[in-house]
């Protein structure tokens, strides 16, 4: 059989073909960038504050706010998070209450930043905040008050005397005392009622107070003895 000879312009089209093809085989395959530190080396991520030192930190700033003679009688929260950033939450009568207790925990070691979200909000149903000094240097013992002279004023501090009464007010209206504020017991309600009789025995007591722990009031503390 004879063999048919190939013409020399089909040896150039095939090989045009072939040398896209050629090209890529013998490219090598891209490198993946390489991270500073060498082959392998990866990116560390920042690591969260132990549970422990969390719990720790914690601890000392709460313990620092309750040491406060000017917050230990306030509802304030403190979390702490990545880097010892801590938030504050609660709700306090004063703005100067609020930013006390911002520069109180910026002094506790180990905290490094403080997100105020505390709220600054007079609750109706609570007797009026005292006019403490905020200014008050922390650690410092505030000054006695002085002695309340007219009848409203002498009620108003013999409830402030039992905690369970804390959030108990009384005002003389038309020679009547009206009760109102919320109580847990009614214990404390008949209390309020006496108390109020000691001091004006001959005027009417209108009592409204409300037997329900309000949901922004702390629980009553147990007085200390001695």
């Amino acid at each position: 059989m004879a063999c048919r000879a190939i013409p020399a312009a089909g040896f150039a089209l095939a090989a045009a073909l072939c040398a896209p093809w050629a090209a890529a085989q013998a490219t090598p395959p891209a490198t993946p960038p390489q991270l500073p530190g060498g082959a392998g080396a990866t990116a560390t991520p920042a690591m969260p504050m132990p549970v422990e030192g969390t719990t720790t930190l914690t601890g000392a700033i709460m313990q620092r706010l309750s040491d406060d003679p000017v917050l230990s009688s306030q509802t304030i929260t403190a979390s702490v998070g990545k880097g010892g950033v801590v938030t504050l939450n609660g709700v306090v009568p004063r703005q100067a209450y609020a930013a006390r207790a911002v520069e109180l925990v910026k002094a506790v070691n180990g905290v490094s930043q403080v997100n105020n979200n505390i709220l600054v909000n007079q609750d109706p149903f609570a007797p009026p905040p005292p006019e403490e000094n905020t200014s008050l240097p922390i650690g410092a013992v505030p000054p006695p008050l002085p002695a309340a002279s007219d009848p409203t004023a002498k009620i108003a501090d013999a409830l402030a005397k039992f905690p369970a009464l804390a959030r108990v007010s009384a005002q003389i209206y038309a020679n009547q005392v009206v009760l109102f504020g919320t109580v847990a017991s009614d214990a404390a309600m008949r209390q309020a009622e006496q108390i109020v009789r000691s001091i004006a025995p001959k005027l009417p007591v209108i009592n409204i107070i409300w037997r329900d722990s309000h949901p922004l009031a702390p629980p009553p503390r147990v007085p200390q003895s001695g």
